[in-house]
């Protein structure tokens, strides 16, 4: 291969559209976000090339399924030996991915600063950048408590892009005319369930849709192709098919990766509570409005509430969360708010239920635990020598001989108990290990552990004109005044959905190598539809209870 002209050149322009919210991260901190997002040398929100080239590539090196890389995988990606003439670069060449903008227009470049200028002077309606405002999220880590994990840094809070956010971006690959098969490998992948850009793909972040993908491939011994080849400019431009030899492509096969796709769909038997931060503009349009309804009253002579309006006032202290949407008509993005389920408050709940499932298929359980291994293993050491003695025992009465029977069967009774605990504790070893087998691990650098997890969640988005509010006030009564107690009067807005939700989980095959895995995982599945494990806050007043049926398959 090495030895053949590369006179191939395969191209593709690929549009891909932000399913969930994304999180390509700068790596700094911003004063009121833990990770802001990265931007080019224009100020425009962008994916870089590598993030692109290296989920590929890693994806190309597990479907070999091999433990190392194979050479068909270096020789497209290229290697780096430790020595200095050794290794080859990359023949996969890949731009970095930039916003698409109203009118097929992509923020690349100066061009697209010029595209601002003339927004401003649209007063906003024109390009559409209005619309790719970041959005936020707050999380927060829940300890064994139930409470927020303080101790190891579990309160933080992410800046990301909307969903329906779209980027197009372009690929190469320079080869030969054996490389058509390799080609539609790399293609494909842009179709893999594990396909996510950015941070946070085991919370619902970087999932994408592929919008448009149309290749050509060009052998640059014709003149034609030659010229076509020489004339394509490095900036990026949309493209159609049908244009300069582009032909829409369509992945021939599904993913050679097997996963399960547990497919929930969900309805809840009350209301639910997944809270959100104090929406600023919610509580302007409150206001405004309660002081229309206040000057309409004093014009009509009515009596109105005299006490001041304030921000705080405006709305309750507890409202659903809701984030930003962006949603295309034609070439043309718009926005629209909607409720939101996020997947980490998801995964939280059914990783906690996980964990319980698995100590109970392990015959794990409270009182059986013990603080100290060694201690253990030294008691079950003493009751053994004790039991020799009485088994070497010679003495002929007879109630010698019975008090020995009835103190060798209670030390086997407590040598059982024992021999369970050593067990027990070993089974906690294995809960921690199954644990990490799918919901991964945190990176330890200095252990060299570390482990992405093996099942994907993704978030639940309502849309408001389908769902009702209502309003809980809450007061906690002083009990010796049988008054309402100092600063403990507040209310919650709560939400109660019409219509039925769809939750997806995505869980790769290597995950269910141990049985008590999948079982552990189908009964926590199971509690949430029979609404014995509800999501959200104020699950203890009754909120998040769900009910509704699991359908599985294979993706």
């Amino acid at each position: 291969m090495s030895n053949q002209k590369k006179n191939y050149r395969y191209q593709a322009f690929c549009v891909i559209e932000a399913q969930s919210p994304i999180q390509i991260g700068s790596g700094e901190k911003a004063l009121t976000v833990s990770n802001s997002l990265l931007k080019d040398a224009f100020g425009f929100y962008y994916i870089p090339a590598t993030s692109l080239t290296g989920v590929l590539r890693h994806l190309f090196w597990e479907k070999d399924g091999a433990q190392k890389e194979s050479e068909g995988l270096k020789s497209i990606f290229g290697y780096q030996e430790e020595r200095k003439d050794g290794g080859q670069g990359s023949r996969l060449i890949l731009s970095s991915a930039h916003l698409l903008l109203n009118g097929k227009k992509i923020a690349d470049g100066l061009s697209a600063v010029d595209l601002i200028e003339v927004d401003e002077q649209l007063e906003g309606k024109g390009s559409g950048f209005e619309h790719l405002q970041p959005v936020r999220r707050e999380h927060v880590r829940i300890n064994h408590r139930g409470v927020a994990d303080k101790e190891a840094n579990g309160k933080f809070e992410s800046e990301l892009l909307p969903k329906g956010c779209r980027f197009a971006f372009e690929i190469e690959l320079v080869g030969t005319v054996e490389d058509a098969e390799n080609w539609e490998a790399i293609l494909s992948l842009l179709h893999h369930p594990l396909f996510r850009l950015g941070g946070g793909s085991r919370k619902g972040f970087g999932r994408f849709k592929v919008e448009q993908l149309i290749t050509r491939s060009l052998d640059l011994n014709q003149e034609d192709d030659l010229q076509m080849y020489l004339a394509k400019s490095s900036q990026l431009a949309y493209r159609e098919a049908g244009q300069n030899k582009y032909v829409a492509f369509k992945p021939s096969s599904k993913s050679e990766q097997a996963f399960k796709h547990y497919r929930l769909s969900l309805s809840a038997e009350d209301f639910m509570l997944f809270g959100g931060d104090f929406n600023v503009d919610l509580a302007e349009k409150a206001l405004a409005k309660a002081r229309v309804e206040k000057t309409k009253k004093k014009q009509d002579g009515k009596e109105s509430d005299e006490k001041s309006l304030s921000l705080t006032s405006a709305l309750a202290d507890f409202t659903p969360k809701t984030e930003k949407v962006i949603y295309w008509d034609g070439g043309t993005m718009a926005t629209t708010d909607c409720y939101l389920m996020p997947a980490s408050s998801i995964k939280g709940a059914i990783a906690h239920r996980f964990v319980y499932h698995l100590n109970k298929l392990l015959g794990i359980y409270v009182d059986q635990q013990e603080a100290d291994h060694a201690e253990v293993e030294k008691k079950l050491a003493d009751y053994e020598q004790q039991l020799v003695a009485l088994e070497n025992d010679q003495a002929k009465s007879l109630e010698v001989i019975n008090d020995g029977l009835k103190n060798l069967a209670e030390l086997e009774k407590k040598m059982v108990q024992l021999t369970e605990r050593l067990q027990n504790m070993g089974n906690a070893e294995t809960v921690e290990l199954q644990k990490m087998a799918l919901f991964g691990e945190a990176l330890d650098a200095k252990a060299a552990k570390g482990q992405r997890g093996r099942i994907l969640f993704e978030d639940i988005y309502l849309a408001k004109d389908t769902n009702s509010k209502k309003v809980f006030n809450h007061v906690a009564i002083d009990r010796f005044t049988a008054g309402a107690l100092d600063q403990a009067l507040y209310s919650e807005e709560v939400l109660q959905p019409r219509e039925s939700m769809t939750l997806n989980i995505y869980v790769e095959q290597k995950a269910f190598e141990e049985n008590q895995v999948q079982q552990a995982l189908e009964a926590s599945l199971k509690d949430l539809c029979e609404g014995r494990l509800p999501l959200g806050g104020g699950v203890m007043r009754g909120h998040g209870r769900m009910k509704g049926n699991i359908q599985t398959a294979q993706a």
